[in-house]
């Protein structure tokens, strides 16, 4: 009779990964790779897809070596590797990843390479409620059929409806470039912030209006989504900076996103980099940027 035992060891593949080693070599166990062997040898036509935040293996084959990643995005964790593996680097030069990678790629490759009918088989996605969500907010977005715009309009009675008048002379607009240009003829000021990170996982969720608080620098903060990852960063911060914004919305990922305002005093700037330097985590700086400065921070421009 013989026992099986299943070990989860923490949150990311590289960190189990080395335990995995380390406990064959403990207890002279046999090795059963999910990859970077030479001996899984499907008989198909493989590509290789990744996504834009896990390009390992693009990023090596352009270097024509092995390159490890800085920061690894996890949406599609399947294939969230830092660094290739060595025997597929050699030998298959290829990731296989199943779920919203390969949906998204194949509706990308069938678009110039592929006449007539065409189906997809995909073996699954790690999914749950929150991460669907997410999905169905930024779909529209990704294929560009939806967009987001900020337009500055006049303070007079009927200027919004004139706005809506503009917008809208059917009842969809399929065309977001089209329309940038059609109300920028009509003398508006507008921009196009439909990829502006803050607006998509921040700001629109947002209400309050704009912020008067001195000294306040504003940051994109990804802390990898661990018991203890929150308290880590608050317990660095100085007794003397106040967060003056803060603002999380659950997206069903393996990292929080968070945006963070904190008053810090010119003569602290040094002691702030280092305590970020310290902490590890990602982060952003989006005080200078025009949507923080548009929507966040109250100045004499917004006059």
């Amino acid at each position: 009779m013989r026992c099986h035992c299943l070990l989860c060891w923490l949150f990311f593949f590289d960190e189990a990964k080395e335990e995995c080693v380390r406990l064959i070599k403990l207890h002279h166990l046999t090795n059963i790779p999910p990859y970077d062997d030479p001996r899984p040898c499907p008989k198909i036509k493989i590509i290789r897809v990744e996504t834009y935040d896990a390009n390992a293996t693009t990023l090596s084959l352009k270097e024509k070596k092995r390159v490890t990643l800085d920061e690894v995005g996890l949406f599609a964790d399947g294939a969230a590797i830092r660094v290739v593996g060595e025997e597929t680097f050699r030998h298959t030069r290829s990731v296989v990843e199943p779920g919203c990678a390969f949906c998204g790629s194949v509706k990308k490759y069938i678009a110039n390479n592929v006449t007539g009918g065409c189906f997809v088989v995909t073996s699954g996605a790690n999914m749950n409620f929150e991460r669907l969500r997410f999905v169905a907010e930024r779909a529209k977005l990704g294929e560009r059929t939806e967009a987001l715009f900020s337009v500055i309009i006049p303070e007079r009675p009927g200027s919004f409806i004139r706005l809506c008048d503009n917008m809208y002379p059917s009842k969809t607009v399929k065309d977001p470039p089209s329309l940038l240009e059609k109300l920028e003829a009509n003398g508006y000021n507008v921009q196009d912030i439909s990829d502006n990170e803050i607006v998509k996982s921040h700001a629109r969720y947002m209400v309050g209006g704009r912020s008067k608080v001195e000294n306040e620098q504003l940051y994109r903060f990804e802390f990898p989504e661990r018991p203890g990852a929150l308290k880590k960063f608050l317990s660095g911060l100085r007794s003397d900076w106040n967060i003056s914004l803060f603002h999380y919305r659950n997206q069903g990922s393996d990292i929080w996103k968070v945006l963070v305002g904190i008053q810090v005093p010119p003569q602290n700037s040094e002691a702030f980099e280092n305590f970020k330097n310290q902490l590890g985590y990602h982060a952003i700086n989006e005080t200078e940027k025009p949507v923080y400065k548009q929507f966040l921070r109250y100045c004499q421009d917004n006059i």
